[in-house]
C-alpha cells in the first residue's frame, strides 16, 4: 500500500513548554501549602545587661609627667598639664633610673634637647637646635658654653622649657633654658614624716670611674616647725676611654629652710663645684682612610711668618688673609670654598693630597703615614682645664591671708677658669652676676575667670 508520511520532529522550545505543563500540576501543592504556613514567631528581645562602673588609676611612679605646681613657667606657681607650654619636668628620681650623668643624656628623655660634644665639655644644652640658657631656682646663671660640665648632683628636678623665657624671669633666648630646683630638707618632708635622714652611695664604672656621694637633712625644731637643713657632698675621680684624658670634680651643695613666723619664712643656700679635666676638640686631618683604618697623615705645615714681607714671630693680619688662600678676609682664618681649609698653630688640612704641588701655604713638609687607634685625639698630657664655680641665693617671703604674696630673692653666681690646650683655644676666665629681685604675686577676680598676676622689679649686675 501507500507508504506512511513521516512525523515532523517538534521544536526543542515546544519540548519545554509541553513538560511546564505537564509539571505544573505537581507544583501546585506545594505552592498551597506553602501559602498556607503560619507566619515564624518574631525572634525575642536581647537582654541589657547593665556593667559596673570600671575605674582605671595610673600612677606616674618615674614622675615623668609632673602634676604638682611649679613656678618655673610664669612665676606664679600653675601644674604643667595645665599650661598650653612645650614644658618637661626631669624628677631625681627619673634621673636616677635613665642614668643621666650630663645635659647632653637629657636627649634620652626629653624632646628637643640634642646636645653635641663642645671640646668634650656637656656645659650647656641645645634645645630647638640651638643654645640655651641655664637658670638655677629661676635665675639666670653665667654662660656656661664649653667651660665646665653643669653639675646634676643633690637636683630635685630639671625643668625644660621649649621656648623663650616668662618676662618674670628677664630676657632670654627664644630657644629655651633649664631650670635646676637644688635638693633640699623641706622638699623631703613633703612625702614624708618630718625626721633626721641620711644617704650614702657608691658607684664604680669602666675606665676607672669612681663616685661617692652623702647626703644629710634634718628638721629644726620639734618636728621641722622651725624649719630644716640639707647638705649634700659629692666627689668623682674617673679617666676617660680617650688618651691623656680626665674627670676630677668635688661637688657641695647645702640648702637651709626657715619658718620665721606664721607669714615670713626664709630660704638660703649655696654650691660649690670645683672640675679639673680636659678640653677635647677630637682629631684633625680627618680621612677616609684614617675612620676606615686609623691611617693618619703625618707632617708639619710650612711657616706663614713673613709671608707678607713682615719678620718677625707674631702673626699679622696680611698672615691670616695669606692662609685663608682667598684675598684679604679681615683676619679670618677660615675660608669655605670648594674645599674646607683650617689653619692651626699645630697643623693643617691640605685640600687635596699633601704631596700636590698646590698652595705652597698649605702643603705639609716631611709628609708621611702612621696608625692611630681610635683613643688618640689632641689631648696632651700636660693640658688642663680648671674651673671653680660658685652659686649662692637668699629669699625672704610674705604670704598674707588674701593670697598675695610678696618676694625679695637676691642671687649671685661666679667662676673662675683656667684652660691650657697645647693646639690652641687657652683662655683664662673670671666673671660673676649678682641679682636682686622683688615681685608681688596677686589674684584677680574678673567674675567669670580669675587671673593671677606677677609684678616686680628686677636689677642684675654683671662683671
Amino acid at each position: 500500500g501507500p507508504a506512511r508520511p513521516a512525523r515532523s520532529a517538534a521544536s526543542p522550545a515546544a519540548r519545554r513548554l509541553l513538560a511546564a505543563l505537564l509539571a505544573l500540576p505537581l507544583c501546585a501543592p506545594a505552592l498551597l501549602v506553602a501559602q498556607a504556613a503560619p507566619p515564624a514567631p518574631p525572634a525575642p528581645a536581647e537582654e541589657v545587661v547593665q556593667l559596673e562602673t570600671l575605674e582605671v588609676v595610673a600612677t606616674d611612679v618615674a614622675n615623668l609627667l609632673p602634676s604638682a605646681p611649679v613656678g618655673t613657667l610664669f612665676g606664679p606657681a600653675v601644674a604643667p598639664v595645665e599650661v598650653p607650654s612645650s614644658f618637661s619636668s626631669v624628677s631625681a628620681n627619673t634621673i636616677d633610673r635613665y642614668g643621666i650623668r650630663s645635659t647632653r643624656d637629657l636627649i634620652s628623655i626629653v624632646p628637643g634637647t640634642f646636645t653635641p660634644s663642645n671640646y668634650g665639655i656637656d656645659g650647656g644644652v641645645r634645645i630647638r637646635g640651638e643654645d640655651g640658657e641655664v637658670y638655677f631656682r629661676g635665675f639666670r646663671k653665667l654662660q656656661n658654653t664649653a667651660l665646665f660640665p653643669t653639675p646634676l648632683g643633690a637636683t630635685e628636678r630639671i625643668d625644660v622649657v621649649r621656648g623663650p623665657a616668662s618676662a618674670v624671669f628677664g630676657p632670654s633666648r627664644n630657644s629655651g633654658y633649664l631650670n635646676f630646683v637644688p635638693k633640699s630638707a623641706a622638699s623631703e618632708y613633703l612625702t614624708g614624716e618630718a625626721r633626721p635622714f641620711s644617704k650614702v652611695s657608691l658607684t664604680a664604672g669602666s675606665y676607672d670611674y669612681y663616685k661617692a656621694a652623702g647626703e644629710f637633712g634634718t628638721p629644726l625644731g620639734q618636728d621641722g616647725a622651725a624649719g630644716s637643713a640639707f647638705i649634700y657632698v659629692e666627689g668623682v675621680d674617673a679617666k676617660s676611654f680617650y688618651h691623656n684624658d680626665y674627670d676630677q670634680s668635688v661637688l657641695v651643695q647645702s640648702s637651709v629652710d626657715l619658718n620665721l613666723s606664721k607669714r615670713w619664712t626664709a630660704q638660703a643656700g649655696f654650691m660649690y663645684y670645683d672640675w679639673e679635666g680636659k678640653n677635647n676638640i677630637g682629631c684633625n686631618r680627618v680621612t677616609q682612610d684614617l675612620i676606615d683604618n686609623g691611617t693618619y697623615v703625618t707632617g708639619q705645615p710650612v711657616d706663614i711668618n713673613g709671608f707678607d714681607g713682615v719678620i718677625g714671630n707674631a702673626l699679622t693680619p696680611s698672615d691670616f688673609s695669606l692662609a685663608s688662600g682667598n684675598g684679604p678676609q679681615n683676619g679670618n682664618p677660615f675660608q669655605f670654598g670648594s674645599s674646607f681649609r683650617v689653619f692651626f698653630p699645630f697643623g693643617a688640612i691640605p685640600p687635596d693630597d699633601p704631596n700636590s704641588p698646590g698652595d705652597s701655604l698649605w702643603r705639609l713638609e716631611n709628609v708621611g703615614t702612621t696608625t692611630l687607634d681610635r683613643a688618640s685625639t689632641l689631648v696632651d698630657s700636660v693640658d688642663y682645664v680648671w674651673v671653680e664655680n660658685f652659686t649662692a641665693y637668699a629669699d625672704a617671703i610674705y604670704r598674707a591671708d588674701s593670697g598675695i604674696v610678696f618676694k625679695n630673692q637676691l642671687f649671685f653666681d661666679t667662676y673662675e677658669s683656667d684652660n691650657y690646650a697645647s693646639y690652641g683655644f687657652s683662655g683664662r676666665f673670671d666673671s660673676s652676676v649678682v641679682e636682686n629681685r622683688a615681685s608681688l604675686e596677686f589674684a584677680s577676680d574678673l567674675g567669670a575667670a580669675t587671673a593671677r598676676s606677677v609684678a616686680g622689679l628686677s636689677v642684675r649686675h654683671f662683671d
